[in-house]
């Protein structure tokens, strides 16, 4: 059975040329996925609010890190960058 409303065509492309190898390539992803034990998205999320790559991550704390504080916001204050722990010791040992 065909649903008029999916592009199954256009889905089947990404797996193979000829729409045999197209389904069967198909069948194995969505197996795979099925029999894979994956973590969700939002448990790695930094603050509570971000999923994304580490860069990703990286990018946006560079975008607040000229703000200034918003205390309506503090989930955003979790994203600022902070020094690292090695960098707290270091400046400790330094003064």
């Amino acid at each position: 059975m065909q649903l008029p409303w999916i592009t199954y065509n256009r889905v089947l492309r990404e797996f193979g040329r000829e729409a045999d190898e197209a389904r069967r390539k198909y069948r194995q992803f969505v197996t795979a996925g099925l029999e894979a034990s994956l973590d969700p998205p939002w448990a790695s999320a930094v603050g509570g609010l971000i999923v994304g790559s580490e860069r990703f991550v990286e990018k946006l704390r560079g975008m607040l890190s000229g703000r200034p504080r918003d205390g309506s916001l503090p989930m955003v204050q979790a994203l600022r960058p902070r020094p690292t722990l090695s960098r707290i010791i270091e400046v400790r040992r330094l003064s």
